[in-house]
Formats: C-alpha cells, structure tokens, sequence
C-alpha cells in the first residue's frame, strides 16, 4: 500500500525516526561541546589563579585562606562536592590538614596522620592522581572518609599528590558528585598541571618562606638536607629498608680559586653540581653541604652499591676537563659514606660519612670510602 504522498509507511517511521535520532545526536554534541567550553574555561581559570597566588604567597602570613583557596581550585575544577588538603608539616613530617570544604565537624583543629602511620605510608606511594580504589587498602580508606557526606564509592575519591623537587609536600582529597571509571582520565591532565603549580605554593609556605635551593648550583641548602636525610631515616626504619650517605668534597679548591679566581670557583661548582645530579637517579637528594663539600642520599642502597655509585661519580668529576684561560684544569672528589643501622641518627650519619672523608683527604685524597670498612679495621692509619 502506497500512502497518499507516494511514500511507504514504513519508510516514512523510518525517516521520522532517524530525524529524531540525528536531532538528538546534534543536540548531545552541542552540550557536550558546550561543557567542555565551560570546563575548560573554569581550568584556564583556576591555573591562572593559582600561578598568581604563586607570586604572593611568599609575601603573604595568611596561610590558611592560601590553601583554602588552592582546595577549591581543585575542587571548581572536577566539580567535587568535598574537599581536604593535608601538608607534611615541616617539623614533624606529619600530614596535617590544612583547608578543608565539607568535612566532619567533630574533626580536631589539629587534624592529621602521622608519618609513621599506614596512611602516610599508602599516600607516599602516590605519584600521580588516582582514585580511593586504585592504590588505598581498606583500612586506610576508612581513614581517610573525612567528610561529612560518604563518597558513593571509592572510585569517586580522587587522591592527588603535591610534589616539589622530588619530594612530597602534601595531597589533595576530592569527594566527586560522579561516579565512574572515566572520571579520573577525563580530568587527569589539569589536576597535574594544578598539582605542579600547588605544590610549589605550599612548599614555600610550609617551610616557613626560608631559602631551600642554593642559589648558585641549584642544589639543597644545608639546612633542608638535613630534613630530607632525617625523613629518609623515619622511612627506612618504618619500611626497613637500606640507606647510604655520600660526603664529598673537592680536592684542591683552594687551589683552584686563587690560580684561576672566585668566578671561574662559581662556575665550577655549577659544572660539580650537573654532574652529580646526572649520575644519580630522581629519588636521590643532592645538597650542597658548604663551600666545596657536597651531601648525597641514596635511599634504597646498601654498601656495595653506594661503593659503586661514588665511585662512578668520582670517575666523571675526574673525567671533566674545566676550560681555563690558559689550557684546560681537571678537579677531582673525595668520598665518605656512611650507612643507615638502626637507631643511627642524622647527626650520627653524617659524622660517620664525615670520618671516612677525613681519613680520604688525609691519605691520598680523589678516593673512596666507607665507615665501616674504617670501623671494622679493613683499613689502618
């Protein structure tokens, strides 16, 4: 049968259908393109936020409404109904809260976990944005349900790590509105770029605006060394692992800066301080101790490999020819390590690296050598 138009019945619900599918199609595009214009826009927005409170934060002592504001910036941009942001704070190494949007109201002021607890453990592992259910055990995600309102599921509790200069400065806890697993991809990229510019924020507030990287090399200052060698002891005690620590110094520097001058001095210690971080991995701290000395920490390493890790060192500083007015000038290292045991202190360890440097310099020097081979009477004199 052929309908008064000359079109089929059935095609004619055909092409009725199709319209209303094509519509609905064009209609879904528009608002999809409509919310990724807007959350672009809030993305744009909080970055530029956050690059500006970068600039003021240093000039600044309101320390809370800073973070405050670094929480909601995060939390604008995934559209979470929750938020925390805990730091590590500076003396004790705990994780502290420090701004928190929906939380439970009976939480002390002083809320935090501490770094010998298996939050901190699991939350230090985290090097990247990833869910409750990606990395958490259950314990731990227990603990960490700050909020008022219970996330639907662990897969809507997005954990992103704050870190600057290799080392974690805090984490950002986000209760989303949504579930599901695309949730995180659709958002990784701007919470890193957000994580990047946040945790040079908080690094500069958390240690109290106080200078952690030498000018002139880039490295560690001596004071934060000693910090990061102190929280490196905690870890190794709490997970039992092995610690090495490396005193250098540079043989004959004296030498070098009255022949060729405190300049070309400076430009040296800036070529000492590429090569050193050249031959070592992320994890590694590098610290320039004083003048020409030199701090290395090898977290995970025994003495068998920190033997070799100075000596690969040693031989690339030696292999360096330093161009000079009148030619080229080689500089050379001296080494002292010594190793984490058990109830070793900071202070202890560098005492111990700084004896087995001595017994270096006073033997030969552009050498290596352990502690305990000094202890254990391997070596005499």
């Amino acid at each position: 049968m052929i309908s008064e138009k000359g079109t089929p019945p059935a095609i004619g619900k055909n092409i009725i259908l199709f319209s209303l599918l094509a519509g609905g199609l064009i209609g879904a595009f528009f608002v999809f393109k409509l919310r990724m214009s807007k959350k672009r826009k809030s993305s744009e927005r909080n970055l530029e936020l956050l690059e500006n409170l970068t600039k003021t934060a240093a000039t600044t002592e309101h320390k809370g409404e800073i973070l405050e504001t670094i929480l909601k910036a995060f939390m604008d941009t995934v559209e979470a109904k929750s938020g925390a942001l805990l730091t590590i704070e500076d003396k004790t190494g705990d994780l502290i809260l420090g701004a928190g949007v929906g939380v439970k109201p009976d939480l002390p002021a002083d809320f935090g976990f501490n770094k010998d607890g298996s939050v901190f453990a699991e939350i230090s592992r985290i090097t990247r944005p990833v869910t409750g259910a990606e990395i958490l055990q259950n314990s731990s995600y227990e603990d960490l349900l700050l909020f008022q309102e219970k996330p639907v599921s662990s897969s809507s509790l997005l954990l992103v790590p704050l870190t600057y200069k290799n080392r974690n400065v805090g984490v950002v806890v986000l209760s989303s509105k949504r579930i599901g697993r695309n949730y995180l991809r659709e958002y990784r990229g701007i919470l890193e770029t957000l994580a990047r510019q946040a945790a040079i924020i908080v690094a500069n507030i958390t240690y109290g605006r106080q200078v952690i990287i030498d000018g002139l090399t880039g490295l560690y200052v001596h004071w934060f060394f000693y910090q990061c060698l102190e929280k490196e002891i905690s870890r190794a005690e709490r997970q039992d692992l092995s610690l090495a620590l490396l005193m250098l110094d540079l043989d004959h520097f004296k030498q070098f800066n009255d022949t060729y001058g405190h300049p070309m001095g400076d430009k040296a210690l800036v070529k000492v301080a590429e090569v050193l971080k050249k031959d070592l991995r992320d994890i590694d701290t590098v610290a320039r101790y004083g003048g020409e000395e030199f701090a290395i920490i090898l977290p995970g390493v025994d003495e068998k490999l920190a033997l070799r890790t100075a000596e690969r060192i040693r031989k690339s500083m030696g292999n360096h020819r330093f161009k000079v007015v009148n030619g080229k000038f080689r500089l050379t290292l001296s080494v002292g390590i010594s190793l984490y045991e058990k109830g070793t202190s900071a202070q202890e360890m560098v005492e111990r690296a700084d004896k087995a440097l001595y017994w270096v310099k006073h033997h030969g020097r552009n050498q290596v050598r352990s502690w305990t081979s000094l202890y254990s009477g391997v070596i005499e004199g």
